[in-house]
């Protein structure tokens, strides 16, 4: 054991199922209990007959103002110059991915960039915040006139990036490959829940936090007394909007920067 600063603290965990392992790990090896209760379902875009393509936004002919017929969806995908992938399911649930050499890899956060590597794949950028506004601060993404930029995201994900890289000049086009959805959770798993002693939350999405207030709708004054755990500050304000007493912001998604602010929140 590392040390001992989560002792006799229970933390719950609300990252997808299969997401929240090594979370989980890293506050067990400081004396910590977890529940892990996800907030979000993952689901694959089209996962019987594969096409991702279908769910594609892609960039209006100058002409026709529709997609040029003579490059198709495949055709944007391969003439793409820079190629971004939004988070790690992103690229788990994406096509076989064979680019060129040329095509310049981005990844918004290490946890993608370690997601990309496995399928054997080198990053060329990954922002130092990672989010839609750290990615905007990369050299890379700045000077991107008459760039084509593809962009692998979930569906009804946030579109600033899209927007502003559109304003910089560049053609952008999304690669939906997957959607995220709330789970189904029977009442008397809720009020079970209610009567746990809960020492912090940790909640690494905007949905994720959504769907966890709507859960727990009829219990609202517990929940809103538990310190919460997020990742960037627009989730803090979103946290202080829904009435959450204390908010700690971590530095980014990582189980780090995670696990130190639970452990200045608990010292040893």
């Amino acid at each position: 054991m590392e040390n001992e600063s989560l002792k006799n603290k229970t933390i719950m965990i609300t990252r997808p199922e299969g997401q929240g392992e090594l979370l989980k790990k890293a506050i067990e090896r400081r004396g910590g209990a977890v529940i892990l209760f996800p907030t979000l379902i993952i689901k694959p875009i089209n996962k019987c007959n594969y096409s991702p393509f279908a769910s594609a936004s892609f960039p209006p002919s100058r002409e026709s103002g529709s997609p040029d017929d003579k490059m198709t969806k495949a055709g944007f995908l391969n003439s793409s110059d820079i190629l971004i992938f939004l988070s790690a399911n992103a690229v788990k649930h994406s096509p076989i991915l064979n680019f060129k050499a040329e095509q310049k890899l981005v990844a918004i956060g290490t946890g993608t960039a370690a997601a990309l590597f496995q399928r054997g794949l080198s990053v060329d950028a990954v922002p130092e915040h990672f989010s839609s506004e750290g990615l905007l601060d990369l050299p890379l993404l700045h000077q991107v006139t008459g760039k084509t930029i593809a962009i692998f995201c979930g569906e009804n994900s946030r579109p600033y990036l899209e927007n502003e890289l559109i304003h910089r000049g560049a053609n952008v086009f999304s690669i939906i490959t997957y959607r995220r959805e709330r789970p189904v959770v029977n009442k008397k798993t809720i009020d079970a829940l209610t009567h746990q002693t809960l020492h912090a939350i940790v909640s690494t999405s905007a949905e994720s936090l959504q769907n966890l207030c709507t859960l727990f709708e009829s219990h609202q004054h517990w929940l809103h007394r538990i310190p919460l755990v997020v990742i960037s500050k627009r989730m803090e304000n979103l946290a202080k909007s829904q009435g959450f007493h204390l908010v700690l912001l971590a530095d980014n998604p990582g189980e780090k920067a995670i696990i130190k602010v639970l452990s200045t929140k608990y010292p040893s």
